[in-house]
């Protein structure tokens, strides 16, 4: 990986210096704009890679400046879900959510045709919000 990293880090080099002093893309030609955008890919990607490999050497015991191994944000849960709703309960909260299921999971319940008949004219497919994508 150490080769990769390297190899990759010319390419960054390269990026950084295409990118000094451009500030508007619209002083870009499409042609330039996309090269650039390629190039974009192997930076995160790279960017990935090395924070992965740093990473691993800080759990290896390497003390690299201004960084350290921190663990990730985690939600909070029960031990035993069994045991809190029933002391929920009992403390006379209700502790139950009631929501539909989703839609492949009803439709393995009722079966495609069926759910199509009792629900299709229901379900709607929202534009989803535009992403650049390589095409």
């Amino acid at each position: 990986m150490k080769n990769g990293i390297r190899v990759t880090a010319r390419l960054v080099k390269q990026l950084v210096e295409a990118l000094d002093g451009v500030k508007d893309l619209e002083l870009l030609s499409d042609e330039e704009i996309a090269n650039l955008l390629d190039r974009s890919e192997l930076l995160v990607n790279w960017t990935k890679e090395m924070k992965e490999a740093a990473l691993g050497l800080i759990l290896q015991g390497r003390k690299i400046p201004r960084y350290k191994a921190a663990p990730s944000t985690t939600q909070r849960k029960f031990r035993n879900e069994k045991t809190a709703a029933k002391l929920i309960e009992e403390a006379g909260f209700d502790p139950w959510d009631r929501k539909i299921k989703g839609i492949p999971a009803l439709e393995t319940l009722m079966g495609k045709e069926k759910f199509d008949e009792v629900c299709g004219p229901l379900v709607i497919k929202p534009t989803g919000k535009p992403k650049l994508t390589r095409g």
